[in-house]
């Protein structure tokens, strides 16, 4: 710092992580409903009475084809993306899926990633399936196999994705 213009604070800390309680207070009082918005509060907040709840509720999102909606009721397609990002994200948080409900956001997962699934469509599929990728593996359904579908080399991907892709990879057995 130049003198007189400015200052520099130096502050010691026992963790590289920093304190969370403004992204709680924030989620605390997160006004919006759809599942994945839910789902990121009950994680946050680590509730898990909203957890039982909502997983009591989750066959109400379920679409037909085994895919996750962001709303309950009678539409009929359900979300590729979201699908992934509920499998990930409860199996990293510890939070159990109904065994039916999960079996079938799996079986919708891979035909994602086998092409026999599209929702979504928007953004690039590859990625959506890197994301299925990463969901399968997480909850223990991915083979090696399965990488061949991808359709992207490492180099195409964006940070996320490689991480995704990265965290699959590590949990497949037999790579």
């Amino acid at each position: 710092a130049l003198p007189g213009r400015g200052t520099l604070d130096i502050r010691l800390d026992d963790s590289l992580a920093p304190p969370l309680q403004g992204v709680r207070a924030y989620m605390a009082a997160y006004p919006y409903q759809c599942f994945e918005q839910r789902l990121s509060r009950i994680v946050v907040l680590g509730d898990g009475a909203g957890w039982s709840q909502l997983a009591g509720e989750l066959p109400t999102y379920q679409a037909p084809d085994g895919l996750l909606r962001y709303f309950p009721g009678d539409q009929l397609n359900g979300s590729e993306v979201l699908t992934a990002y509920v499998l990930s994200m409860a199996g990293e948080a510890g939070l159990a899926l109904p065994e039916t409900v999960e079996a079938r956001m799996i079986e919708a997962l891979k035909a994602v990633l086998d092409g026999r699934l599209r929702r979504d469509d928007f953004g690039d599929v590859r990625l959506q399936r890197v994301a299925a990728l990463a969901a399968l593996a997480r909850a223990g359904a991915a083979t090696p196999a399965m990488l061949g579908q991808i359709g992207m080399p490492m180099g195409d991907m964006p940070t996320g994705t490689l991480a995704d892709y990265l965290a699959a990879i590590e949990r497949i057995p037999g790579l």
